[in-house]
C-alpha cells in the first residue's frame, strides 16, 4: 500500500510540476488536496495497526481466560432499541385495606314483668243424681206395715201400696207429699187391711233440684 501511495505521489508531483509551470494557483490547490489525501491514508493505517495490536489472535497456547477476553472484545456491542409504540408498564403499589372491626352489640335485658296471679276459676260441681233406694218393706195383715227409702236430702217423696187383690192402701199415713230428712231417709208406717195376703208392691216417687224419678219394691204381706 505504501508503494501505491508513493507511485500516486510521484504521478501527482509530475502532473503538478507541469501544471504549476502553467498555472501557479492551480498548483497550490493540488498540493493541498494531495496533503489531505496523505493525511487520511496515514490515519487509516494507524487505526488498522492499533486494532491488530489490541485484539490478539487466538492461538493454541492462549489460556481460556485470554480466549474469553478476546471473544468479548471481538463481539460487537448491540444496543437495544426501544420500540416507540411499546406501552410503558407502571406498577401501582397495592394499598392494604383496613380490616373492619365488628362492633359489639349490647342487648339490654328486658325489665321483669310482674307475674299475673291466676284468678281462681269457678269449679262447677255437678249436681248429684237423684235416686231412690228401698231399705225396708214388710207388712202383717191387720197388724202393721212398714216401708223405708234412702234418697237425696230433703227430696220430695210420694208412696202408694198395692195389695195382691189390686186395691191400694188408703191409710192417711200414706197420703200426700213427704220430705226426706237431712240424711235423705224416709219411713212410712200403716196398718194393712186386706183380704189377700201375699205379695204387695210399694211405689215411691221423688223430685229434687229439677230431677224426678220413681222406684218400686215388692214385699210380702203375712197373716190372714
Amino acid at each position: 500500500m505504501r508503494t501505491h501511495l508513493n507511485n500516486s505521489t510521484n504521478e501527482s508531483e509530475y502532473k503538478h510540476g507541469s501544471v504549476a509551470r502553467n498555472n501557479p494557483w492551480l498548483a497550490t490547490m493540488v498540493l493541498i488536496i494531495g496533503a489531505a489525501i496523505l493525511l487520511s491514508c496515514g490515519n487509516a493505517t494507524l487505526a488498522t495497526t492499533t486494532s491488530s495490536t489490541a485484539i490478539p489472535s487466538m492461538s493454541a497456547s492462549s489460556t481460556p481466560a485470554q480466549a474469553k477476553t478476546s471473544a468479548a472484545l471481538a463481539t460487537p456491542m448491540v444496543t437495544p432499541i426501544s420500540h416507540p409504540l411499546q406501552p410503558t408498564v407502571t406498577s401501582t403499589p397495592y394499598r392494604l385495606q383496613p380490616t373492619a372491626v365488628p362492633t359489639a352489640i349490647v342487648y339490654s335485658a328486658p325489665a321483669p314483668q310482674p307475674t299475673a296471679k291466676p284468678r281462681p276459676t269457678a269449679t262447677h260441681t255437678p249436681t248429684p243424681h237423684l235416686f231412690i233406694q228401698f231399705t225396708c218393706a214388710q207388712a202383717a195383715n191387720y197388724s202393721y206395715g212398714r216401708v223405708c227409702v234412702h234418697t237425696q236430702p230433703y227430696a220430695q217423696l210420694t208412696i202408694t201400696v198395692r195389695y195382691c187383690s189390686g186395691y191400694e192402701a188408703t191409710s192417711r199415713s200414706l197420703r200426700g207429699t213427704f220430705a226426706a230428712n237431712g240424711n235423705g231417709d224416709q219411713e212410712w208406717t200403716w196398718t194393712p187391711e186386706t183380704k189377700c195376703a201375699g205379695t204387695a208392691i210399694a211405689t215411691v216417687g221423688a223430685s229434687w233440684q229439677g230431677q224426678s224419678t220413681t222406684n218400686t219394691d215388692a214385699f210380702q204381706v203375712t197373716g190372714s
